[in-house]
């Protein structure tokens, strides 16, 4: 495993750096303590990739409601899918014979004839997995076709396969169910693999039981129904507020009506690992390699591997406002000269005076709006640079124009793939992308994303002194139409105290990608003030109710921004990020 350090260059003052872990050759795999190993059988084997979300069916539905049932949503992608190679079509007359079973490639693929095939007569279609499959002792393979995704004419048969010692391939196997014909296109999945533990399975024992048996329950399921009522006779009575909500979340944010949340783990997302091309000529001595691996196991276990290297690492860059660190992207694909360099590290301690637009009172314009048509900035003061002795850091330059503008075309070419909303109101649908919703196929501006939290959690624990390592839980890409705006809130709490879905989110960071609207203001409301945003500024803060802040409406134009969110504890860390480490 590579030792961490590779998303910064240069070495704080201070700090002898001493490596840890032999170094891994880069094209060697990274270990994992659950390694799904997938032997090809010939260079033309169907390529293998992290189950998408997405469903065309879904994203029909007005608001894309299905996306709203959780369950349904995770199971989109909670395995591996293999695509088809070439589109073409599958006729059947309806006979029971090998025969009455006729397939219509239609492109020049070279290798339909072992693609796709009818062995089992009877309206059987069979299609190969390429692959000798190799899982862990005691996990085995659930095969079957993309769930939720239906397709008329045709059924997708499911299998358990026992690939922890299975020394060949299988097949994935699908039912015809009319006569007609049924067409697969290019790149679509046509199998789906899932680990299961089959054995831990078959030990659980099933328990009928009275829901009085268990009375905490049983007043929990009470008070989810009674709220479930109350809600669905508001709808039926033309309540505003309640058709505007349309469903309840408490699932989905895994809470009860009352705040409740349980002591096990809860996701609304989930992220497969991205198949790694290995090559045994490459890889560590099995003895090196396990000195490397994770040596326990959970998010964040103590002695987890991953976890050690990103901590030492953000430990060792604490001294960051000692010296400025130029991370491999910035410093491969725009050349900074050395009096920015000195700029920056100049500033980079925060201690930067404040720069006052106005104080209190009328005037100042602002972008061309009228003053009076926002009252509520009338008592506030506008900065563009830190405030000595503030609580909140700003730093300009950040990100180049040029970066800005990159991640803004990334958004625009990939608009498609914005996520629904995580929160109550819907307001963010349609609006942000996750890291994770880029393709592969942007990878400098993934790689530039990534180093952005990372510069960032350098600065939030260089600036609070903070004595651990904090580590983001996401990021994303956020743009704000003409209209939008958003009340002043806090990110880990709620004003009246009730129970916040992010309560580990003790910092924020913002990158802001653009100046080119007008509006569209960030405030402070405690401290008072108001930053026009510019292109490539940086601020961050703490995600208490302290830092209580909003944004003014966005007049003209679209303002995009770049949010990510970091807690101290390292069972939040964002799995994607993580295997940088």
């Amino acid at each position: 495993m590579s030792s961490g350090m590779k998303l910064w260059q240069g070495k704080p003052a201070g700090v002898n750096r001493k490596p840890k872990r032999l170094q891994r050759d880069k094209n060697a795999p990274k270990p994992s303590d659950l390694p799904m190993q997938c032997y090809k059988i010939w260079d033309g084997a169907q390529d293998i990739r992290p189950g998408s979300p997405q469903r065309s069916w879904m994203d029909a539905f007005p608001g894309r409601h299905p996306y709203r049932c959780l369950p349904m949503a995770i199971a989109n992608n909670t395995g591996w899918e293999l695509v088809c190679p070439t589109t073409f079509t599958i006729c059947w007359n309806g006979g029971m014979g090998v025969d009455d079973i006729a397939f219509e490639c239609e492109d020049d693929y070279p290798h339909f004839d072992r693609f796709a095939a009818s062995h089992f007569s009877r309206g059987i279609v069979t299609f190969p997995v390429e692959y000798i499959i190799r899982t862990p002792p005691g996990w085995h393979l659930w095969v079957g076709g993309p769930p939720n995704m239906p397709r008329d004419g045709i059924f997708a048969l499911n299998g358990i396969v026992e690939t922890d010692w299975l020394p060949y391939t299988f097949t994935m196997n699908y039912m015809l169910t009319r006569p007609g014909t049924v067409r697969f296109k290019k790149g679509e999945p046509y199998c789906f693999i899932v680990p299961v533990q089959a054995s831990a399975a078959a030990r659980m024992q099933p328990e009928i039981l009275d829901l009085a048996d268990n009375p905490e329950l049983a007043q929990r399921h009470e008070l989810w129904a009674r709220a479930r009522a109350a809600h669905q006779a508001k709808v039926a009575m033309g309540d505003e507020e309640a058709i505007k909500k349309a469903w309840q979340r408490f699932y989905f944010h895994g809470k009860g009506p009352d705040g409740w949340r349980p002591d096990v783990p809860h996701s609304h997302k989930r992220r497969m690992k991205k198949p790694i091309v290995s090559d045994p000529k490459t890889a560590l001595p099995e003895d090196q390699a396990n000195e490397d691996a994770p040596r326990s196991e959970g998010v964040g276990a103590p002695g987890d591997g991953a976890a050690d290297v990103l901590a030492a690492a953000m430990r060792e860059m604490s001294h960051m406002g000692q010296t400025m660190q130029i991370c491999p992207v910035h410093a491969r694909r725009l050349a900074t000269s050395p009096q920015k360099e000195q700029k920056i590290a100049q500033t980079s301690d925060g201690a930067v005076n404040i720069e006052i637009i106005r104080e209190t009172g009328a005037g100042d314009p602002l972008s061309g709006a009228d003053e009076a048509a926002r009252p509520h900035f009338m008592d506030y003061r506008r900065v563009s640079r830190h405030e000595e002795g503030a609580d909140f850091y700003i730093e300009p330059d950040f990100l180049s124009p040029e970066q800005c503008g990159a991640v803004i075309d990334a958004y625009r070419r990939n608009e498609h793939r914005a996520e629904k909303s995580i929160t109550e109101d819907d307001f963010f649908s349609g609006r942000f992308m996750w890291i994770s919703s880029l393709p592969e196929e942007e990878s400098y501006i993934k790689q530039l994303m990534n180093d952005v939290r990372a510069r960032a959690a350098q600065r939030i624990m260089a600036f609070y002194r903070l004595e651990k390592p904090v580590f983001a839980d996401t990021i994303q890409i956020v743009k704000w139409p003409a209209g939008c705006m958003m009340p002043a809130h806090a990110d880990n709490a709620h004003p009246d105290g009730s129970a916040h879905p992010t309560p580990f989110r003790a910092y924020t960071s913002l990158v802001y990608l653009n100046d080119d609207f007008e509006g569209g203001e960030f405030y402070f409301d405690n401290q008072k003030v108001r930053l026009k945003p510019k292109t490539g500024l940086f601020v961050c803060f703490t995600g208490g109710m302290r830092h209580f802040h909003g944004v003014g409406e966005v007049f003209s134009g679209e303002r995009f921004t770049m949010p990510a969110w970091y807690s101290e504890d390292i069972a939040h860390l964002d799995p994607g990020y993580r295997e940088l480490f």
